[in-house]
């Protein structure tokens, strides 16, 4: 039976490097990245949040559903850039400053609850953490167009409704901070069958 880890967490805080590390160093794992880039409404949303928030939503959902089909079924643990479940914190967080419709939201969720129906149960969360400089210099760093205007205040946002999303869910959550040292060894020992 395959074994899901979702390596979750706010902007630029370390979650697709630190999925890579963790899936090379257990047998049998493959890594699903997330890859926001193919969103085609991420640019617009981050230049009118108002008018593009549903928009990327959805269109999360449908990048997340579409990078599912290839997930190999042999798989002994696939490590997940993200989880479809947690997509729920960005909405969330539209509707809370105004930026999504109560009627957007509506929808979404619909559709999200739709989408999680369907999408593997993670057996494991890695919630990744990080100082907010580190990930505004990492977004910097990598240079997506979309990320240029991600304000310190959206992070600390994001964050804070990830604390919210977190404290009602009951998966086993392991906490790490991408910029201390990284214990991949007991990572690699709670998922040992």
């Amino acid at each position: 039976m395959t074994k899901f880890v979702a390596v979750t967490g706010g902007i630029a805080v370390g979650k697709t490097t630190l999925g890579q590390a963790l899936a090379e160093r257990l047998p049998g794992a493959v890594f699903i990245r997330e890859n926001p880039e193919q969103n085609p409404f991420l640019d617009d949303f981050y230049a009118d949040r108002a008018r593009w928030a549903f928009h990327s939503r959805i269109g999360m959902l449908d990048l997340f559903e579409r990078r599912m089909e290839g997930v190999l079924s042999d798989a002994k643990i696939v490590v997940l850039d993200r989880t479809v479940h947690e997509l729920t914190v960005f909405a969330d967080l539209q509707l809370k400053k105004g930026t999504m419709t109560q009627k957007e939201y509506n929808l979404y969720r619909s559709v999200f609850l739709t989408y999680c129906q369907h999408a593997p149960k993670p057996d494991l969360i890695v919630r990744v953490t990080c100082a907010r400089e580190v990930a505004r210099e990492r977004m910097h760093k990598r240079g997506r167009p979309f990320e240029r205007n991600v304000t310190m205040e959206y992070l600390e946002e994001v964050e804070a409704e990830y604390d919210h999303w977190f404290a009602g869910q009951s998966w086993e959550v392991v906490n790490v901070r991408s910029d201390e040292n990284v214990d991949f060894e007991g990572l690699c020992r709670r998922l040992e069958y």
